[in-house]
């Protein structure tokens, strides 16, 4: 009996062994998008407090973020589809009104993607 389980070991053990764990693929996409606001003739300046807004498959709005201090803003955990994306942002201190998108529109996203994209934001749009 010793001997049989010996034996099965020996044959069962290079497949079991051989056998490797599959990795998850991720079902969700990630986007980055880095802004900048033109102040006047090529001077582009970056800041917080931009509203950057995702709109998914032209039809709903999925998410509105505001930029850091670096003009920044990170989405994470978004579906695969089609992305539309709008940058405002008000100066009050003179009135006036920046707006930026993506120039590509839409943004397709993929599962597993990680994009970073780029806006600038010009006055009075």
């Amino acid at each position: 009996m010793k001997k049989l389980i010996a034996i099965i070991l020996v044959i069962t053990f290079p497949f079991i062994s051989g056998c490797k764990k599959k990795e998850i693929e991720p079902q969700l996409a990630e986007l980055s998008v880095e802004t900048k606001v033109e102040r006047g003739s090529g001077n582009f300046v970056t800041m917080s407090g931009i509203a950057v807004s995702l709109k998914y498959d032209e039809e709903r709005m999925l998410i509105q973020k505001f930029t850091d201090s670096q003009g920044k803003v990170h989405f994470k955990n978004l579906p695969p589809g089609h992305y539309f994306i709008l940058a405002k942002y008000h100066d009050y201190g003179t009135d006036a009104n920046f707006v930026g998108s993506y120039t590509n529109n839409p943004l397709i996203l993929k599962k597993g993607d990680k994009k970073t994209i780029s806006i600038i934001l010009i006055e009075g749009l």
